[in-house]
């Protein structure tokens, strides 16, 4: 949405394919930063991604973040504050706080209201549940629309357009125990690959160590971690506050990866909580603090629990994805007019994305991305698609076999993984795709969407397992049971994967200092 604002702006014209809202309406902070902090936090994104990340891209980063202020107060979005300062809390993976917030809802949420009465206030075209099915592209190789389907009457459409800006968000839904909404299955990712868009760091998936896991009201739940810099404690079943064992200096102040490993331990080792996981404690919260988290405390108190008075059970689950479509620092892809922003895009967060920079990188990036592809669409030529949509014509349901995908990550490339377990993934997941992928149903509007879906997670499940085999070291999110120490001197890049001429896919490393 930002960055169909910002493309209006150089007179574009712009009309926005939406499915869902995706994960934005539950950001529930963002990281803003200053010409004081812009340094650090430059230093802090790095350090969090263990400096696989690009850096051209957390510069600019980091140096949009300093313009936040400016846009949240053009937009009237008024985060929490105090005499006229923005209040801001210490997330996880911060050296200073700086992650801003509402007092009485998710700032994604406000985030989100707030852009879209902007596009309809500046007569911005959206067209709601329009899943995209197709990046067309004309004889020149460049991008010249989508194709797309209205997921409720079954209505196709062609988009015609110079330039595409892919901001589906992420793949959290690919694995079955997901923080993530249902829309957000990795569309963009397979589509981007199959019009021949490198995608980069497949590997990195996110396991945001503290969701609730009971009681079953408020079961995936985030308790964020963010509430952890303000005094909250992670307990084991023995009620020890095990991450001071761990790190005497941080404690429950370290990286999500480190959290998210420590907690699977203490469960692997017996001292987990009933519901497989460990306990999260607020008491120790001041009261005054404490109610700066008025939405997850109400909907706890909903489901059963005082958060205020007793602990909540919390253990990891999949969330944010650090992968994504390979992206110059202005959006652009190796397609001509094929650009990407937001969780679709890889390259600015490496190993791992310090908490509350989901949110900042939506503005941020959102505005830099729709200002290039604004320009490019005003110059480039406006060409015919020369390709058609093919789809199998086959009877079998695809539900199992996105089921199986799902099953397959789970199991085969979860938070620990071993070199034995991805070959079998990727063996099964290449069985899948000869054995049903080309049989499956698309006679009616459920089955073709169904189709979409598994064939959508293959491609994006093939990226995952490839670059995990191919990275043999362990690094942020990605930890390898046959391989558990860090490797800088083979593996201090990116891996970048592309669809050969043949369909299937070609796998490198590409060193930081190349």
């Amino acid at each position: 949405m930002v960055a169909a604002l910002e493309a209006q702006a150089l007179g574009a014209k712009v009309a926005l394919i939406s499915l869902g809202d995706g994960a934005t309406p539950e950001v529930s902070a963002l990281n803003v930063s200053d010409s004081e902090d812009e340094g650090k936090f430059f230093e802090d994104i790095l350090r969090g991604g263990e400096f696989l990340n690009r850096r051209e891209l957390v510069l600019r980063l980091a140096q949009g973040a300093c313009e936040i202020r400016r846009d949240f107060e053009k937009w009237g979005i008024r985060p929490a504050q105090k005499e006229g300062e923005w209040l801001r809390r210490l997330a996880s993976g911060s050296s200073r706080p700086r992650s801003i917030f509402m007092s009485k809802e998710k700032i994604g949420r406000a985030l989100t209201r707030t852009l879209r009465k902007r596009l309809s206030e500046q007569g911005v075209p959206v067209f709601n549940r329009v899943r995209a099915c197709k990046i067309l592209k004309g004889p020149s190789g460049a991008v010249c629309g989508v194709m797309g389907v209205n997921i409720e009457t079954g209505e196709v459409t062609f988009f015609r357009g110079r330039a595409v800006i892919v901001a589906t968000g992420g793949v959290g839904r690919l694995f079955p125990n997901s923080t993530y909404p249902a829309d957000v299955v990795g569309d963009g990712l397979a589509l981007a690959f199959e019009a021949g868009a490198e995608l980069i760091d497949m590997e990195f998936v996110q396991f945001e160590p503290t969701v609730i896991l009971s009681p079953p009201g408020a079961r995936g739940l985030l308790m964020p971690t963010v509430m952890l810099g303000d005094g909250a404690s992670l307990k084991n079943r023995h009620q020890s506050r095990f991450m001071w064992e761990r790190d005497p200096q941080r404690g429950e102040k370290e990286q999500k990866h480190i959290l998210a490993q420590a907690i699977q331990e203490e469960v692997e080792k017996g001292r987990g909580s009933p519901h497989g996981g460990v306990y999260f404690d607020c008491r120790m919260i001041p009261p005054e603090v404490l109610s700066g988290y008025s939405e997850v405390l109400t909907r706890l108190r909903k489901a059963g629990i005082d958060a205020a008075r007793e602990p909540v059970e919390v253990g990891p689950m999949a969330h944010s994805f650090m992968g994504g479509i390979r992206i110059a620092e202005d959006g652009s892809t190796n397609i001509p007019g094929l650009y990407a922003a937001g969780e679709a895009a890889g390259g600015v967060w490496g190993a791992n994305r310090i908490a509350g920079c989901g949110g900042t990188e939506i503005v941020v990036f959102g505005k830099i991305v729709g200002q290039a592809a604004g320009a490019y669409a005003r110059s480039a030529a406006c060409e015919k698609p020369d390709e058609g949509f093919d789809v199998p014509d086959g009877s079998l349901n695809s539900l199992p076999v996105f089921g199986g995908i799902q099953r397959l990550l789970h199991e085969c490339a979860g938070m620990k993984r071993n070199g034995k377990k991805l070959e079998m993934g990727l063996r099964a997941l290449e069985r899948m795709e000869r054995e049903a992928l080309g049989k499956l149903r698309t006679d009616f509007l459920p089955h073709f969407l169904k189709y979409l879906d598994a064939a959508h997670a293959y491609r994006v499940a093939q990226g995952v397992f490839l670059s995990a085999l191919r990275r043999e070291e362990s690094r942020g999110f990605h930890y390898r049971l046959d391989y558990p120490n860090k490797n800088d001197r083979d593996f201090l890049g990116n891996i970048l994967i592309r669809k050969d001429p043949e369909g299937g896919c070609q796998v490198r490393l590409e060193r930081q200092d190349s």
